[in-house]
């Protein structure tokens, strides 16, 4: 072959390996393009995903101003509460387009990026801020961002895939089991369901005998109300038909019962009024059941008597018996004159009695027309009213001395006529009195009231003629651990220490001294849910039972305490002044601790044993063991010293370290159990 057509072929095959390395390079470059674009892409993607992250929780931080605000204002996009959980998930998703000045901005591309908060759709499909049925987040119970990163800057990406979604909620949820409370369970009544039981207790052995219940009403809960002068929770129910029974004689009088019941376990009452069966012995046996008054006899008494026949001055038939109150010195409680939560008090009485006389005035002497007559009700002497019939009507106002404390005050009505002589009818009213906000005598019932009528309003109902009737009942349940309004609410004081029960519980850490000290001062090992109905031990996981810690342990306690509240003896800031309606202290704060709840009465008693887990709360501890010197403690409460805390219970939505949640918070500003935030999306 000749050298110039060996050149020629070169120069052919010279072009051609140009075009395969310029196929090449071009496919090279496309592929560095679109490893880059990847790479970008999944960087923006990542870090938009990171952003709502942190804007859900950001917002999550902010749910406590919840619990202060209306119904209206959780429904209301624009309210302070809102608003606040609001603009700290845009300020920490990046949301440079509302905040200015927002952190964790996108890489780059920052304007692109839109975020919206509760909407059903991302923004880059349309979705708009708060347009999720659920509503906005305090009324939701979540804060939930959907951001689009528009327009991206990319070469093949931007046809194929040209915006990013992320997506975060953070709800908030009741909690369901708690992690790392202190090891402390306080007593307090929070009862599921409550009924009324109606009880003849003039069948021999009434609590036991099944047809002596004449009849049953659940009662339902509402919202807290002031009743004799106290913050309530009212229970009410009705009408139920009973029938008074009349007994023999016909002339004789009944007495009737009403029974109060309480249930705490959630298992027995949490649906249904089954537990309501039965004598009053087997309801007020059951688990977890409490009945008022303690003996079983009825906090509220009906007075029963016949409205038939006709008396005579020898044998009249005692008929309406009703106390009154009104005038200076009488009981003034909403529900006097037959139930008072503070006595020391006077009510007066009104009594109807057939005499078989309806001549004139009963009480004058025979020689003066009259039959000699004289009625008193508990020592009260009462005045001849008027007749109606045969039947005359006698009153006073204030001249019946109900005791401070005195619990049931049964009082006799006598009777005499100058044919008849002296006779004294037993127990035709029973008021009731407690001693004053304290309430030990029927506590937590601070107020009870019976009335009658289809529609309950027919009055009061102690003192019925035989036969069936109508009746209601209401009323009023007062928990000893109330959430804190203000920095002005009275101080509350717990007890490490001071007998054989006090609060203090094992909790994980074994027993014994350093047990207590290492679990003051890092937390319950063992979590904890609330207790279903099962008698103590229990049988769950978590437990729902937890032994109680004996004796005193001053040392130890103090250790633990101070190692808690006083690290490297630094006294933790005292945030209190800063509260308000459930808002200002910040989740996190030292003082901030949970606590467990187990039913009043549940440290009654010595000796070993275990307590329910009922519910949950949290405390702003703001001193401790005495005086301790920290100089940013609250002066300590009269009854302070070794081994005990004090401060107040408040609402709380934050991190409660391995503790579960389970249906959504209600943001009840009364509400004890504290509420955490999971990311559930």
């Amino acid at each position: 072959m000749s050298m110039k057509r060996r050149l020629s072929r070169l120069r052919r095959e010279r072009g051609a390996v140009i075009i395969i390395v310029a196929a090449f390079m071009t496919s090279a470059i496309a592929l560095v393009t679109f490893v880059v674009d990847v790479g970008h892409w999944f960087e923006h993607k990542r870090h938009l995903q990171l952003q709502v992250d942190d804007g859900a929780f950001a917002g999550a931080t902010e749910f406590n101003k919840c619990f202060g605000a209306s119904t209206a204002d959780r429904a209301d996009p624009a309210s302070a509460a809102n608003t606040a959980i609001q603009t700290q998930a845009r300020k920490y998703s990046g949301d440079t387009q509302h905040v200015a000045s927002a952190l964790n901005a996108q890489v780059n591309n920052q304007p692109n990026v839109t975020v919206v908060i509760n909407s059903t759709k991302y923004p880059g499909d349309g979705g708009t801020d708060y347009d999720d049925p659920a509503g906005p987040p305090c009324r939701s119970a979540y804060v939930d961002l959907k951001a689009t990163d528009a327009n991206l800057p990319l070469f093949f990406a931007s046809s194929v895939v040209p915006k990013i979604n992320a997506h975060a909620r953070v709800s908030i949820k009741q909690i369901s089991s708690l992690g790392n409370s202190l090891p402390m369970a306080v007593e307090d009544v929070n009862p599921i369901a409550a009924g009324a039981l109606v009880v003849n207790e003039d069948v021999a052995g009434f609590k036991t005998t099944a047809s002596a219940v004449l009849g049953r009403q659940a009662l339902t809960p509402a919202a807290a109300t002031t009743l004799n002068g106290q913050s309530l929770i009212p229970w009410t129910g009705g009408p139920v038909s009973v029938s008074i029974s009349s007994p023999t004689p016909p002339s004789a009088v009944s007495h009737t019962g009403v029974v109060f019941a309480l249930c705490s376990n959630q298992t027995l009452c949490g649906s249904g009024t089954t537990w309501l069966n039965g004598t009053v012995a087997a309801v007020c046996g059951q688990l977890f059941v409490l009945c008022y008054n303690g003996d079983q006899s009825g906090l509220e008494f009906i007075h029963g008597y016949s409205s038939s026949g006709l008396g005579t001055p020898a044998t009249p038939i005692v008929r309406s018996v009703t106390l009154t109150k009104g005038g200076s010195g009488a009981c003034t409680d909403d529900s006097a004159p037959y139930f008072m939560l503070n006595g020391g008090c006077k009510v007066g009485a009104q009594v109807d009695i057939d005499f078989g006389f309806s001549l004139g005035d009963p009480s004058k002497t025979v020689a003066k027309g009259g039959i000699g007559a004289s009625v008193s009700v508990g020592g009260c002497s009462l005045d001849w009213v008027s007749n109606t019939g045969t039947t005359s009507t006698w009153s006073k106002a204030n001249c019946i001395t109900v005791g401070s404390g005195v619990g049931q005050d049964p009082l006799n009505l006598v009777w005499s006529t100058t044919a008849g002589g002296t006779h004294t009818v037993t127990q035709v009213a029973r008021p009731f009195a407690n001693d004053g906000p304290t309430d030990t005598q029927s506590y937590p019932i601070a107020y009870a009231q019976a009335t009658q009528g289809a529609d309950c309003t027919g009055g009061v109902a102690n003192s019925l003629a035989f036969g069936t009737t109508n009746l209601c009942f209401g009323i009023g349940v007062l928990g000893n651990l109330k959430v804190a309004a203000d920095t002005s609410d009275p101080i509350k004081l717990l007890k490490f220490i001071g007998g054989s029960h006090t609060g203090a519980i094992q909790c994980g850490w074994g027993t014994g001294a350093n047990a207590l000290r290492d679990s003051i001062q890092f937390g319950c090992k063992t979590p904890v849910q609330r207790n279903p109905g099962e008698a103590c031990p229990g049988t769950l996981t978590p437990v729902d039972c937890l032994p109680v810690e004996n004796g005193g342990k001053v040392g130890p306690t103090r250790q633990g305490m101070q190692a808690r509240f006083e690290p490297n003896g630094i006294c933790q800031p005292n945030h209190w002044a800063d509260y308000s309606n459930g808002v200002g202290l910040k989740p996190g704060d030292p003082r901030i601790v949970p606590l467990i709840i187990t039913l009043y009465g549940a440290f009654s008693g010595s000796g070993s044993g275990d307590v329910p887990v009922t519910d949950f709360a949290v405390f702003y501890v703001t001193g401790w063991d005495g005086d301790s010197g920290c100089t940013g403690n609250d002066a300590p409460p009269s009854g302070a010293g070794n081994g005990t805390i004090w401060g107040h219970f408040i609402t709380y939505v934050g991190d409660l370290g391995t503790s579960t949640g389970g249906s959504g918070c209600t943001f009840n500003i009364n509400q004890l159990s504290p509420c955490i935030p999971v990311l559930t999306d």
